[in-house]
């Protein structure tokens, strides 16, 4: 399960950095700057729904893995631990991606995606 588990975390980052043409002239202070201060919640309903529906499969692998000597709640704070560090990573390297666009509101959706999948 372990494997199934890291193919999903793996699809995740693809399709969060999808097509990779990375370009450090996107990096401007003025990208950075409406990333971290001129986020709304809202951007569309099929850019929520894709947020959500991408990590709800993370959510749902990850605690069918099995580790020895884990209860279950310390296996949901790493999820979340886990889940809200990838999420955000994403999002700082989408600031790189001219096709893409960087929201800090997608990792709320992505944290509730990951919630949603990991409620059995």
């Amino acid at each position: 399960m372990a494997k199934l588990f890291y193919a999903v975390a793996f699809l995740v980052t693809y399709g969060s950095l999808y097509p990779f043409d990375f370009s450090l002239s996107e990096l401007s202070g003025e990208a950075t700057r409406r990333f971290l201060f001129e986020w709304s919640l809202f951007t569309g309903r099929g850019d929520v729904l894709g947020n959500v529906a991408l990590f709800l499969p993370y959510g749902f692998f990850r605690m069918l893995v099995r580790k020895p000597g884990r209860s279950e709640a310390a296996k949901l704070l790493w999820l979340s631990v886990w889940g809200f560090v990838l999420a955000t990573v994403a999002q700082v390297f989408q600031l790189a991606l001219p096709s893409r666009d960087a929201a800090l509101g997608d990792v709320l959706w992505n944290m509730l995606g990951l919630s949603a999948g990991r409620a059995r």
